[in-house]
């Protein structure tokens, strides 16, 4: 009977001891592992600001071309008298061998059926019932100043996903003269931004204004 009770009381001191143990590596170990979470939690979230501050860069990059393109334009369509066949090969030749661009284009303040004017890179003039004032890129340009960015479209023409950039011309009067715009892939814009990944199996996306990822689904 006692060399029982000594069993009893040694498993006793066993599992008391291994409580013991238990209980101090806990205390020992929740520490250790809440720094270590903290520090994966801060690691990620410089990951993040570096990857999203590369991504503004990639973007601002991509626009800072078809920016040039609309305020140097609009300062030559201010200068210059434009003839229309002259007008739209220098267009053309502007935004050549460039593949995000689709064609660079100025319309005037004089509505099409009124005998208005459209100037296009890709040879395109519209027909006398083309309501320019009814164009998002027109009416944006002539209410804001500066240049300007419309919400993605898709094109009529290539079925491809694209914007617009755009700004007014203003005459030495401050008269309004019409308005420079350039249409863009967004594909070209999408690849850049895709490249960027926080984690291997991560993704990243474009959004607009009102929340849609800007990736052509059609």
């Amino acid at each position: 009977m006692i060399h029982i009770g000594i069993k009893k009381i040694g498993t006793k001191l066993i599992l008391a001891f291994s409580a013991i143990v238990l209980f101090s590596v806990f205390m020992v170990s929740v520490p250790i592992l809440t720094r270590q979470i903290a520090a994966v939690k801060e690691n990620t979230r410089i990951t993040a600001t570096d990857q999203m501050e590369s991504a503004r860069l990639a973007v601002e990059t991509f626009l800072a071309k078809p920016y040039c393109f609309v305020k140097d334009t609009s300062l030559y369509v201010k200068r210059a008298r434009l003839q229309l066949e002259q007008t739209q090969k220098d267009f053309e030749t502007l935004v050549d061998g460039d593949p995000s661009i689709i064609c660079l284009y100025y319309a005037d303040e004089v509505p099409m059926n009124k005998g208005g004017l459209f100037y296009s890179g890709d040879g395109w003039v519209p027909d006398s019932d083309y309501d320019k004032y009814s164009r998002d890129w027109f009416k944006d340009s002539m209410n804001k100043k500066g240049v300007l960015l419309t919400e993605p479209y898709v094109d009529e023409t290539t079925k491809e996903l694209v914007t617009t950039v755009s700004t007014a011309v203003y005459r030495d009067n401050g008269s309004f003269a019409g308005v420079v715009g350039v249409d863009i892939f967004l594909k070209t814009l999408n690849s850049l931004v895709d490249a960027i990944k926080l984690t291997e199996g991560g993704k990243s996306y474009i959004l607009d204004m009102n929340g849609y990822t800007l990736q052509m689904m059609i």
